[in-house]
């Protein structure tokens, strides 16, 4: 019996756990799609929200076809974290303005920050004076 019930607690743990670390990855996204879709405005092109270990290629192209035509548009990716989740997105705006948006479930050191910066909880928001450089694994403004 006492077995029985020390099984149970240990299930009851490990569900609550799985279900909080999946609330705090989907949190992470709705943060990040939020503002992303604030900064871009109504319109903007949707070229993805892509997961963690799936091809971000289609999404890229979109993101550049976009921005050769001048069209607004949003991108987000995830990326392999050291320790943490890396949420990497980008807004155009339809009045040609770019923004990068970093989400870190670690947080930010607000001694880091720029100029240009605003950091909004765990998300960093970062206007940018020149289309962003864009890959894989990266985005930064130039």
């Amino acid at each position: 019996m006492t077995s029985s019930i020390s099984n149970s607690i240990v299930s009851a743990f490990v569900v609550s756990v799985l279900f909080l670390c999946a609330c705090s990855h989907d949190q992470a996204w709705s943060v990040t799609s939020r503002e992303l879709h604030k900064l871009a405005g109504t319109g903007a092109i949707d070229c993805g929200s892509i997961r963690l270990g799936t091809d971000k290629t289609a999404a890229l192209n979109c993101a550049q076809d976009a921005a050769d035509n001048e069209k607004a548009y949003t991108l987000a990716y995830e990326v392999p974290g050291r320790d943490s989740q890396l949420i990497l997105a980008v807004a155009h705006t339809v009045d040609d303005q770019y923004f990068v948006l970093k989400y870190d479930s670690a947080g930010w050191d607000p001694n880091s920050l720029k100029a240009r910066d605003q950091l909004l909880g765990k998300l960093l928001v970062r206007s940018c004076i020149a289309p962003p450089s864009i890959d894989a694994n990266s985005v930064s403004c130039k």
